[in-house]
């Protein structure tokens, strides 16, 4: 599939690995912030997320995809090592359940998205020796 994607387009969005956080719910945040008034620390190492997408990391590696992008998910939601799915304020979550993205967490990821569409251009026109438009 990704030699029929390469062959037949002129870049392929691909995420590296995806944000799981294994105990996690917006539900459960918030009625732990309206019971307690507080929340349970979510944080999770980076290495631990990684770890859970070692064989898709090696099998991207190996497929030699000369139109791919790859674009790394964590780079959103992780700082020195550590991930979490609330935001910096420590009130609003990225997450709604364990592994899909909150409308919050959506807009975060869509600058790193963002970013990375200008990129597949940057690419597609260096390929391309006219510019697009």
């Amino acid at each position: 599939m990704i030699t029929f994607l390469s062959n037949n387009a002129k870049a392929v969005f691909i995420s590296e690995k995806g944000f799981i956080h294994p105990n996690f719910t917006a539900h459960k945040f918030a009625e732990e912030i309206h019971y307690k008034g507080w929340a349970s620390n979510y944080l999770v190492k980076q290495q631990e997320i990684e770890n859970e997408h070692k064989v898709s990391t090696r099998r991207w590696k190996v497929i030699k995809c000369k139109n791919c992008i790859y674009v790394n998910v964590l780079d959103t939601f992780c700082n020195d090592g550590w991930c979490s799915p609330i935001d910096e304020t420590g009130t609003v979550p990225l997450l709604r359940d364990n592994h899909h993205l909150s409308l919050f967490g959506s807009y975060k990821l869509s600058k790193n998205i963002k970013k990375n569409v200008k990129k597949m251009f940057d690419f597609i026109e260096r390929s391309t020796s006219t510019a697009l438009f």
